[in-house]
Order: C-alpha cells, then sequence, then structure tokens
C-alpha cells in the first residue's frame, strides 16, 4: 500500500495525440495521482487542460506532426528533451505511439526510469505487412529503453508477447477505466437543443473520425436502419481526418438529414445520456474505452468482436457482438436490440458490469508501479 502523505517522486507525462481516448485517460491519471506524486505534463496545445481539476503541475505545449517527419521529430524531440532536463523526473512516462518514441529517445542518458504505454499497438493496426514489422522492429528496439510497459488491455499484453516487444516481467496490463461519477452528474443537454425529434431512436458514437473507427460502415448502416426504422435518428460525437469523407457518404447514403456530427466535445457524457442504443465499430482496438462509459450510462450497445473488446463487452449479456462485420450485419444488430423486450435487463447489466472499469482502480494499480521503479535496486531488464 501507498503512504497516505504526499510523495515527492516527480513523474512527467508525454502525451502528444490530439484529442481522443489516450488525451481522456491521461486527464483522469493525472486528476487521480496528482495528490500522491508531483506531476508535469506535456501535451498539445488543443489538450483540454480545463478537465484536470486536480492537477497542478507545470505544463509544457508541444504540437507534434502525426506523421513521421524527420526534422520536425527531431526539433520535438531536442524540445522534449529540455523539458527533462528542466523537471529532472523520477520517471518518464509516456503515452501512446509517437511519444513513447520520441519520449525514450530525449531520455537517452538520463537517470529516470520510463513507463510507456502505447494505447493501443501500432502493429495491431490494419495496415501492410511492410509497415507492421517497421513497427514491430522499433517496438523491440525501444523496449530495451523502457523500464515497464503497461499494456490497456490482457489481448494488447498478449500481443506484445507474441511479437517479443518486453518480455512478461516488463509487461503488465492494467485494464482501462473511466471516470464513473461523470455518468452520474445531472444533464442539461436535450434532443430539442439538437433538433432530434422526440419520439426518434438515437443511434450514437463516440470516436475519432478515422478508418480505425469505420465511419463510413456506420454510414452505410445508418442507411439500412433508416430504412427498416424510418424515426432513427444517428449522432457522432467526435472529430477526425475523415469527417469530409464521412459527410459525404452520409450524404450519399441519404441519412445526413438525420444525422449530427458534434466535432469535439467537452461534455460527451451528456450526448451518450440522449443515445438509445450506442455503437462502435472499431476495425481494431486494444480497449475500447468508450465501451466502458456507455455501459456506466445503462445502453445497450452494438459493437465489432475485435480484439480487446470482448474483455469488456458480453454477447447478449451487455449487448450485441458481431463478428465479421459488415453494414448489413450492423444494421441488424441494431434493429434486433431495438426489438428486444429485455433491454432493461441489458441496461441493469451495463451498470454492474461499469463498476470494474473505475479509472480509481487503473491509478491505484499505476501508483504501485511508480512506487516500485522508484525504489532502490530496480534494474532496467
Amino acid at each position: 500500500m501507498l503512504a497516505n502523505k504526499p510523495l515527492n517522486n516527480k513523474i512527467l507525462h508525454i502525451e502528444l495525440a490530439k484529442g481522443g481516448g489516450v488525451e481522456v485517460y491521461v486527464r483522469m491519471l493525472l486528476n487521480h495521482t496528482s495528490q500522491q506524486y508531483q506531476s508535469a505534463l506535456i501535451c498539445p496545445q488543443i489538450f483540454n487542460k480545463n478537465a484536470l481539476t486536480n492537477f497542478n503541475g507545470t505544463i509544457y505545449e508541444i504540437d507534434s506532426k502525426r506523421e513521421i517527419s524527420l526534422f520536425a521529430d527531431l526539433a520535438t524531440v531536442l524540445k522534449i528533451r529540455r523539458i527533462i532536463k528542466k523537471e529532472n523526473p523520477d520517471i518518464l512516462y509516456c503515452h501512446s505511439s509517437k511519444a513513447g518514441a520520441l519520449g525514450r529517445v530525449a531520455a537517452l542518458g538520463k537517470k529516470c526510469k520510463i513507463i510507456y504505454n502505447a494505447h493501443g499497438w501500432s502493429f495491431g493496426m490494419n495496415t501492410s505487412k511492410l509497415k507492421k514489422s517497421i513497427y514491430i522492429f522499433t517496438e523491440r528496439l525501444l523496449a530495451k529503453m523502457t523500464d515497464k510497459i503497461i499494456t490497456i488491455s490482457e489481448f494488447e499484453k498478449a500481443l506484445a508477447l507474441k511479437n517479443k516487444v518486453g518480455n512478461a516481467n516488463k509487461l503488465q496490463a492494467i485494464l482501462n477505466g473511466i471516470d464513473l461519477t461523470q455518468s452520474k452528474k445531472p444533464t442539461t443537454l436535450t434532443r430539442q437543443e439538437l433538433n432530434i425529434p422526440p419520439d426518434a431512436l438515437v443511434v450514437g458514437c463516440v470516436a475519432r473520425i478515422s478508418a480505425q473507427k469505420d465511419p463510413l460502415l456506420f454510414a452505410k448502416a445508418a442507411r439500412l436502419v433508416k430504412q427498416a426504422i424510418p424515426n432513427t435518428f444517428f449522432l457522432w460525437v467526435g472529430d477526425g481526418e475523415l469527417k469530409e469523407e464521412f459527410a459525404q457518404t452520409l450524404k450519399d447514403c441519404n441519412v445526413d438529414g438525420s444525422t449530427i456530427i458534434t466535432g469535439w466535445v467537452d461534455n460527451t457524457h451528456e450526448y451518450i445520456e440522449l443515445f438509445d442504443i450506442a455503437v462502435l465499430f472499431s476495425q481494431w482496438e486494444g480497449f475500447g474505452l468508450v465501451l466502458a462509459e456507455y455501459m456506466a450510462h445503462c445502453k445497450p450497445i452494438v459493437a465489432h468482436k475485435t480484439d480487446a473488446i470482448p474483455e469488456i463487452i458480453t454477447h447478449q449479456r451487455n449487448g450485441i457482438l458481431i463478428e465479421d462485420i459488415t453494414p448489413q450485419k450492423a444494421a441488424n444488430a441494431i434493429i434486433d436490440i431495438y426489438n428486444l423486450e429485455n433491454k432493461e435487463e441489458i441496461r441493469a447489466n451495463n451498470l454492474t458490469d461499469a463498476e470494474q472499469f473505475d479509472v480509481a482502480r487503473v491509478a491505484r494499480q499505476t501508483e504501485d508501479i511508480y512506487k516500485a521503479l522508484t525504489e532502490k535496486g530496480m534494474i532496467r531488464k
């Protein structure tokens, strides 16, 4: 157990992703661990700093390109290295592959311990064999410069071991979590405010508009659902690089008039509360944090049965899992849930099952790692 008094060890977090689940994870972790450890944060300018309610450490803003760029990445490495020198942290915690690569290179020769959390392995994505080989080689090399690798699911840990990224002693799975108090907060957002008909069936998704989350499949499934249930309305809460293509596909499918794309919002819990059915059609998924949020709001769920998602969702207990997903299968699952007579049972199951994904548990397990790494005699292997 950790001591009750605040500890003097300093943790420097690096989070370079712009929006999405990684930012949410880092915000929640900082809010739940900053009382025990001094903390500092390197993040993009777009990072929602107002959501850091229990954090009073220094914030350094660094914007980096998502794509690999030798000169830009080198400049970012030098910036990070100057911050590491200034902060002199006991632990450097790198979140996601970009921050993991740049942060660990920037820390070469420094005495700080290094934690890395990929938040979903890059080699687990749907990409070419060549790219996967490059990603695996890079992760293996960088793992040698890392003291602890945290995975957000058992699936991610098994994938790392299979591809020889780290070893069993270095890898530790800490199942992802959410702030359960958010789902209990009163909401003020209404259907009327969004011009959603009061009698509509609202099918919603909270996700980045990216290839991983397959918004185009969502649009094609929406067309089929709309044909079967004419009063259906669709909500996509998020933004991303495929927004224009997504909007065009919604138009091509004749559902653009009954679909809202919100862009990035700070009050996702209020939008989830408006859903009747919540969906996630990810093509690959290291965890699927939003599924736990859906559960906390007692929403019946339709999701693609891939990667770590079955660690969260149990078919026909929390909703429906779809194998080998297609627009027709996705639409059929939504229609099946709409016609279910035991939706109240699913809602009750989700409220109960969400408790295991409390971020307070994630914080405790992470603090145990901090403590172990800062004890004398800890040697990188």
